[in-house]
């Protein structure tokens, strides 16, 4: 038996369940992605990737859990995670709607009315 710190056990543990609930998530995105024909696969990163604390930190790892040199490592990175321009991007689509009845173009609308209160309800008042 091995003692570990109380908050890095809970941290692994954490992150395990985290894991476990996205990799079921990845798994029904990759079914409507098959079921469309398009030939792409989602997936996890090794468990190793972009770490910075616990037993991963100062090894550095591509997604696919090859251990790289510090230089290859930062001349991927921007392939492998969103960039600066890539956040930036996003941030340009969403444009907030205040229209009621309207919906911002970053998010559907709902399939059914909320609480019964039909679509053109206003539900949130921006002051």
């Amino acid at each position: 038996m091995v003692d570990e710190p109380a908050l890095t056990v809970l941290n692994m543990r954490l992150r395990n369940d985290y894991v476990r609930d996205t990799s079921g998530g990845i798994g029904r995105w990759n079914k409507v992605v098959e079921k469309n024909g398009v030939a792409f696969e989602f997936c996890l990163p090794h468990d190793a990737f972009n770490r910075y604390i616990g037993e991963f930190s100062g090894v550095k790892v591509n997604p696919e859990g090859e251990i790289v040199s510090e230089q290859s490592f930062i001349e991927q990175y921007d392939q492998w995670l969103p960039s600066t321009a890539d956040a930036d991007y996003v941030t340009s689509l969403m444009k907030p709607e205040t229209e009621v009845g309207k919906f911002a173009n970053w998010i559907c609308p709902p399939k059914s009315e909320i609480n019964k209160m039909p679509g053109n309800f206003e539900y949130v008042k921006i002051q």
